[in-house]
Formats: C-alpha cells, structure tokens, sequence
C-alpha cells in the first residue's frame, strides 16, 4: 500500500501533535513484544528504548521524531510518562475502524500517574 492510501491519525503528544502512519503487522509486534524487564537490568531496558525509538521514528518520521519528540524530552515539555502513553495509545487506536478503541488491552507497564490536563482524541487525518 502507497504511504499515501495509509491511514494517517493526528495524536495529542504533550503540548502538541503528531501525525502517525498506520503501523504495519510487523510494527505491531515489535511494540507489543516491547516491556521493561522484570528486573533491574540496563541491557534489557536499553533494547527496549531503541525498540520503541526506531519503531516510532519510522511510523512519526525523521523530523517529527526530532523536532517533537526528542525536543520534548531535551527541553523537558514532554514526560517519559507522557512517552509511554503515546505509544500504548497507537497500539490502542483501532486502525481498521478509523476510531479509538477502548478494549483493547494495554501491552506497556503504566508508570506512576502524573496529572495530566485534558488530551484531544486522536483524529484520522488523511488516507483509510
């Protein structure tokens, strides 16, 4: 399928949003297969960041992973906690439908909540 014809949805990150590329099968199993390690183990826990980071570079792309993402976590407008969120909510949106899809079960171990203000919902921006 041609980038164009791909479903495209806007995501609330932070104090913005990003435009996320439907994930492909393959994209799916990489972040559900991604957790933090039952123990201690800075190995384990740095595969697991370059995981998420190039499956999420590919799906955001080069300059909204830099100029967004990165900046965010440099400049400290954007959380860890925040990260995690983004990704569980990709693997949570309901890609066939075009919609979020509450039932879907979480793969990513929630860290400790934050306050957060009121997040948009995802919207379907182009492609489907």
């Amino acid at each position: 399928m041609d980038d164009d014809k791909k479903l495209k949805v806007s995501f609330p990150v932070g104090q913005t949003e990003v435009i996320v590329t439907q994930p492909t099968e393959e994209h799916f199993v990489v972040l559900a297969l991604s957790h933090l390690p039952a123990a201690p183990d800075g190995k384990a826990i740095m595969r697991l960041v370059k995981r998420l980071t190039r499956v999420m570079e590919e799906l955001l792309g080069r300059d909204q992973w830099d100029n967004v993402i990165e900046e965010g976590l440099i400049s400290g407008t954007l959380t860890v906690s925040q990260l995690f969120d983004f990704v569980q909510e990709i693997l949570r949106f309901d890609w066939t439908l075009g919609s979020s899809s509450a039932a879907a079960p979480e793969v990513l171990p929630q860290p400790a909540p934050e306050p957060q203000p009121v997040r948009p919902a995802p919207r379907v921006v182009s492609g489907g």
